[in-house]
């Protein structure tokens, strides 16, 4: 042998997980996304919701089922507006999909704060088969959106999730539940509602925030212009930063002890920004977390592969749903890993992407 490789098997210090269908999207078979990528991600995030003893419920989406309702707003609707758990055999089928191929599920479910123990036994039975996975339970907890913020207060949505959480432990003690809020912008420090969601905090395997570095939040009801008020815009250091400020305060919180933080939902809306710089900033982020040695960072999650906005390695065909429309972020990589996109680039482009993020104050 004139050459000898040492490999490491373990996990990686910090894994690349996708999302994979939501409300602004639809499943897209992981067949077809690992002969584009090339390789399997850690895991991949399903969005579903759940609130079976709405008079709407049913097997379609909200927006199918009331889609003759007035709305200004993507939660404007009765309840969130992602798939329905339980219907259609879904999410199982697509949970044994990723299973197949060697992923992870990481399950997000904004679920009825008022349904009882034994409803949520039968749930956490139903995701022990797939043995290790992530549950986000009501996620953007900290936020006003989505329907679990708007019929309960912070402080039942805490006590709901350690009440679910504890009942996953015991039913389905391989799936990690993950506690989704707020980050620490408070001016003394804490964390959004952090008295609120203290203890969801230390009942939480994982704690997470979603930050994008760009969101057109309006969409699709409007666009995002220049002094619009529907989207927002960061700096690739300052939102690094606040995920550090975060995980040590909850650090804190939790008596010294750390748990793992991940963003289950991260990228950088084209909407806002465009196809190019989306991509540049997506890789600045990644190798932050590099360059930094962020042992505390221990996952990031794009959002998502096939978006119907600007959110996506792929646009969806407004005419056929089954079609996806590869945008900048994949040139060049059909057959390479997701991972060879966001740290390949042109040493030109990144030196023009800092200069802008200079001028305008942000670096």
């Amino acid at each position: 042998m004139n050459e000898i490789y040492k490999i490491h098997l373990g996990e990686a210090k910090c894994a690349l997980d996708l999302g994979d269908g939501s409300e602004r999207g639809e499943y897209v078979c992981q067949d077809y996304i690992l002969n584009v990528l090339g390789r399997p991600h850690r895991a991949v995030g399903l969005m579903y919701t759940y609130y079976p003893n709405d008079k709407e419920w049913s097997a379609n989406k909200i927006s199918v089922t009331c889609k003759d309702m007035e709305i200004h707003f993507q939660w404007d609707y009765p309840y969130d507006d992602y798939f329905p758990y339980g219907e259609n055999g879904q999410p199982f089928d697509q949970m044994r999909d990723i299973r197949r191929h060697g992923q992870d599920v990481m399950l997000t479910l904004t679920i009825d704060c008022s349904l009882d123990d034994e409803v949520l036994r039968r749930v956490a039975r139903e995701l022990k088969p797939f043995g290790r996975m992530r549950l986000r339970i009501n996620h953007e907890c900290s936020g006003n959106w989505f329907t679990h913020n708007r019929r309960f207060s912070y402080e039942e949505v805490g006590k709901f999730f350690v009440r679910f959480a504890n009942i996953v432990k015991e039913e389905a003690p391989n799936v990690k539940t993950v506690f989704c809020a707020g980050m620490a912008r408070n001016e003394d420090g804490s964390v959004e509602n952090e008295k609120e969601f203290a203890e969801a905090y230390r009942a939480a395997d994982e704690w997470s925030s979603d930050a994008y570095l760009a969101l057109h939040y309006g969409w699709p009801f409007d666009i995002a212009e220049k002094g619009g008020n529907s989207h927002n815009c960061g700096c690739v250091d300052d939102n690094f930063a606040l995920f550090k400020k975060t995980h040590a305060r909850l650090t804190q919180l939790n008596g010294g002890v750390p748990k793992p933080m991940i963003t289950a939902e991260f990228n950088t809306d084209g909407d806002v920004t465009g196809a190019d710089e989306q991509g540049e900033s997506v890789r600045r982020f990644y190798e932050k977390i590099r360059d930094d040695n962020a042992d505390w960072f221990r996952s990031v999650s794009f959002y998502q592969f096939r978006d119907r906005g600007r959110l996506g390695l792929e646009v969806e065909d407004p005419n056929n749903k089954q079609i996806g429309i590869p945008q900048p972020i994949m040139n060049g990589v059909q057959g390479a890993s997701q991972r060879a996109v966001f740290y390949a680039g042109n040493h030109a482009r990144r030196k023009r992407a800092v200069a802008r993020e200079t001028a305008l104050g942000r670096r």
